[in-house]
């Protein structure tokens, strides 16, 4: 028996008497959704944790299933069951025999769950499941985010889950939908309390899915605290006939490891003797953990008479129920449930369960907004629907055409999408375009399209734009479009700009930059965690003089990094610093860095690119999209965060509007008062050398 079916009856809403509305075709729900290729990698779209259950007509409840979440893409009848994290699931191919037998292309997003005869799931189950007796393998499917050649992440949950009832076939045990129960959170709620649930997930009914989102329109409510942690070690007591005592339990904060409390109950003596196996791999002389100095002993320092401790690499999860979190920050009554296998350790922190009203009074401001995150709620956003809409921004009327238009196949991101991304990042955005002429490079079908490149906007551009006259060092004469404000970014993003390219000087001084900026350009031999050490060197020489400097991601395979200058400077001063620089840093990593502007002749080094600093020249802005994989951004940085394990994809169309909102705009401080920058080419010519 089901959750759903556990339910109490007479508490169930009595929609059976109510006029039902005519059951829609598959043909008719698929109408109004967006045809694109199926993608190659999907990331799945997560809740966010809330404190109290709630009743609401404009949301769905169901079951939080206790497993591993699982995305299946089913593809000519070859399936591939893969983790949150890009975890093969491969060992639990009953499911993907099943899946391999549907008649039918599609992309579907469920929990891998062991469920037993009563109704109950077995998180710890998941580990042995062949040798489980009396429990079922069951992938519990809840979305579909895809199908025939459909891209269903922009309908409304709703129609994604009527198209699930059609796809899905009936009378499998192994493949089962989730049902979910309309309005009535609450009593869910109360039943999973009693039966001894994990707890439920609220969804907002007309919802879109956002993958790799935590979004506030999906909620998890628990019954029980729990909270998924990394073992950074055991201790064994020395009377126990138990292969370890406790497990050392931590959770990351601001990239260190931070004790978090042990649990010594919840596992056998057979699961202990397992993973005391697997733990051999792991095990080191160093302590994981960062102990601040408090002025206090911190229970990770206490050691029991007789008791051992033996530290490991941080890189196991597992996951833990507790009762609470005392003052010191630890947890109170741990008791073990299970390994995890879907997710990287360092990305384990602790999560804290949000109000639960203020956090769906958030959700329904954005009603009717876009697949992304939102801007400040005076922000208008162009609705889904129709393939063309006209928005007035600051009293410019602005049309939009070909919206539905997929120009990330891969993310079935839509021009839409790309328009509504530069809406909702316009206010960080727009300080470091403002009065700078602009090169477009267009991208009207997308980033599998063609593209051309275009700098004279005459007769191309609307009679509002501000446009700035330059003749260029071959004589022709060009009006480049200026940025001023938001009607002329989304003019043009509206033109298939997917990214935006800024001179680094303004009208007013076109010939004087604002930024001095060294372009890390890696070969297709270099890794990026080589960009990353070439970053560093930069930092340390911009350190050593004395000056600022500033890092972003390119977005695309790169780093760039911005110090400020003063006013007055021309492009060749510019270039003369950055010249320096880089033969610094080509002077430490020649074996993986050149100056060699030819690509045929860097035989697979790194360029170190400082004619970026000259009249014209343009880089990609910062925020802004990369026609690339994946969507990415041109994302700013802390220095802290420049460090091995940084990837491009870590900052994508999907993400980067929650990051800003905790973030604001890092590059800030790029338009301060800059350097004085002959004294800075003294400096550095006196330190390094004239170049």
């Amino acid at each position: 028996m089901t959750i759903t079916e556990n339910l109490d009856m007479d508490k169930r809403p009595a929609f059976n008497n109510e006029k039902q509305p005519r059951q829609l075709t598959l043909d008719e729900l698929l109408a109004n959704a967006p045809l694109a290729t199926l993608p190659l990698e999907f990331k799945p779209m997560k809740p966010t944790l809330v404190d109290t259950p709630f009743d609401d007509p404009d949301w769905l409840f169901e079951n939080k299933w206790d497993g591993y979440r699982a995305i299946a893409v089913i593809d000519k009848h070859n399936t591939k069951l893969l983790s949150r994290n890009d975890v093969s699931f491969a060992k639990y191919y009953p499911i993907i025999n099943v899946l391999n037998t549907w008649p039918c292309n599609a992309v579907i997003d469920g929990e891998i769950v062991v469920m037993g005869d009563d109704g109950k799931t077995d998180f710890g189950a998941l580990q042995n499941w062949e040798s489980e007796k009396g429990s079922t393998l069951v992938y519990q499917v809840f979305d579909i985010l895809w199908y025939e050649g459909r891209n269903l992440m922009g309908l409304p949950l709703k129609q994604r889950q009527a198209i699930l009832r059609h796809v899905i076939p009936q009378g499998n045990h192994i493949i089962r939908q989730s049902i979910p129960v309309p309005a009535n959170g609450t009593d869910l709620f109360a039943n999973a309390e009693k039966h001894g649930y994990e707890g439920i997930v609220a969804k907002r009914a007309n919802s879109v899915y956002t993958p790799d989102k935590r979004s506030k329109a999906w909620l998890k409510i628990k019954v029980q605290r729990r909270q998924e942690v990394v073992i950074g070690g055991f201790t064994k007591n020395k009377s126990t006939i138990k292969p370890f005592s406790a497990l050392l339990l931590g959770v990351y904060e601001n990239g260190k490891l931070r004790f978090v409390g042990k649990v010594g109950t919840g596992f056998s003596i057979a699961q202990q003797t397992k993973m005391l196996q697997n733990f051999a791999q792991y095990i080191t002389d160093t302590n994981p953990f960062y102990i601040e100095n408090t002025g206090h002993i911190l229970p990770i320092n206490k050691k029991a008479p007789g008791e051992t401790i033996v530290w490991l690499k941080p890189e196991l999860i597992c996951e833990v129920n507790f009762a609470e979190i005392t003052k010191d920050g630890l947890f109170r009554q741990a008791s073990f449930k299970g390994m995890r296998i879907d997710k990287q350790a360092i990305d384990v922190t602790l999560e804290t369960p949000k109000n639960t009203t203020e956090t769906i009074a958030a959700e329904e401001s954005k009603e009717g907004t876009s697949l992304l995150s939102g801007p400040t709620p005076t922000t208008t956003f162009i609705p889904r629907g129709n393939d063309w809409a006209t928005t007035n921004f600051n009293g410019v009327e602005l049309q939009f055409t070909h919206l539905n238009k997929i120009y990330w196949p891969q993310e079935m991101v839509t021009k839409r999408d790309m328009l509504n991304y530069y809406i909702a990042v316009a206010e960080y955005m727009l300080p470091h375009l403002r009065n700078r002429p602009m090169s477009l490079n267009r991208f009207p079908d997308g980033v599998a399209g063609l593209h051309f490149y275009q700098k004279d906007v005459t007769g191309k551009a609307p009679i509002w734009a501000t446009t700035f006259g330059h003749d260029p060092a071959k004589g022709e004469h060009h009006n480049y479009i200026v940025g001023t404000d938001i009607s002329s970014l989304l003019w043009m993003a509206g033109q298939g700009c997917i990214e935006i390219n800024p001179w680094l000087s303004r009208v007013n001084s076109p010939e004087s930059p604002d930024h001095c900026v060294i372009d890390l350009d890696p070969d297709g031999h270099n890794t990026f965690d080589q960009v990353i050490e070439a970053a560093f060197v930069v930092k340390g020489i911009a350190d050593a003089l004395g000056i600022p400097s500033f890092p972003k991601t390119s977005g695309s395979t790169g780093i760039h990094i911005y110090i400020p200058l003063g006013t007055g400077y021309t492009y060749e001063q510019s270039q003369v610093l950055a010249k320096l620089i880089v033969s610094a840093i080509n002077n430490e990593l020649s074996h993986f860095t050149t100056l060699e502007r030819m690509t045929t002749a860097r035989n697979g080094k790194m360029y170190l690119d400082f004619l970026q600093n000259r009249p014209e020249a343009t880089i990609a802005g910062v925020y802004s999209l990369r026609p690339k994989p994946g969507a990415t951004v041109s994302m700013p940085l802390h220095w802290d965060e420049v460090k091995p394990g940084l990837k491009m994809g870590d900052f994508t169309i999907f993400n980067a509007i929650d990051r800003l909102k905790e973030t604001g705009d890092l590059f800030k401080d790029v338009l301060n008062k800059g350097i004085d920058l002959v004294k800075t080419i003294q400096k550095a010519e006196a330190q390094f050398g004239s170049r």
